[in-house]
């Protein structure tokens, strides 16, 4: 599908995102939870939130966040079932639900052409914290994304797109970064 301008539809670009939100499928993080009835508009969202951070640097930590925003979030899932047909309303509210998530900075030294990883551990801890903020306050509130749960279902996306099996390579490093986010942050550890 085409992508919707951001820029045309939601104010200024915001600087990290990308304006072009296009739906695209990642496999459906949710979709194994039965608790989650509105699994086909989290994957919808899902695959726009991946096309909006696909090239940021720090998309695997930013990914899960915004989209456990949507998953744990009723007003926010009540709000894009009222526009889930119409395409463009769907994809303004997603923009602006991400944009008031992720952080308005840009990593430091991460310029676009570099595949290198950010060097600036103040921001990435800064959004790791928001992450598991979010995953704390969910899991005991809702009792619905267990973090087990989550941490589960990126390890078997990143199984599936494992590039041995023909898999998507960028997409895979992503979701093995957000499951070791995620493996480490149970284990105890403050390292980020």
């Amino acid at each position: 599908m085409a992508g919707v301008s951001a820029g045309a539809h939601c104010g200024a670009p915001h600087p990290c995102l990308d304006e072009n939100i296009e739906e695209v499928s990642v496999g459906g993080l949710l979709d194994d939870s039965s608790r989650l009835g509105e699994s086909m508009t989290i994957r919808r969202v899902e695959g726009m939130i991946s096309s909006m951070l696909g090239s940021h640097p720090d998309a695997d930590v930013l990914v899960p966040l915004a989209l456990l925003e949507v998953a744990t979030d009723e007003k926010h899932r009540l709000a894009l079932e009222a526009v889930v047909e119409d395409s463009r309303l769907f994809r303004e509210y997603v923009f602006k639900m991400v944009s008031a998530v992720v952080p308005p900075e840009a990593p430091d030294e991460a310029p676009v052409e570099d595949d290198a990883r950010p060097v600036s551990p103040g921001h990435r801890r800064r959004i790791c914290t928001q992450v598991n903020t979010r995953l704390d306050e969910t899991s005991e509130e809702l009792g619905r994304v267990p973090r087990a749960e989550v941490r589960k279902a990126y390890l078997q996306l990143a199984k599936h797109y494992h590039p041995d099996k023909g898999g998507d390579k960028d997409m895979f490093v992503t979701l093995q970064a957000a499951y070791e986010l995620l493996r480490t942050d149970s284990q105890g550890s403050s390292t980020v």
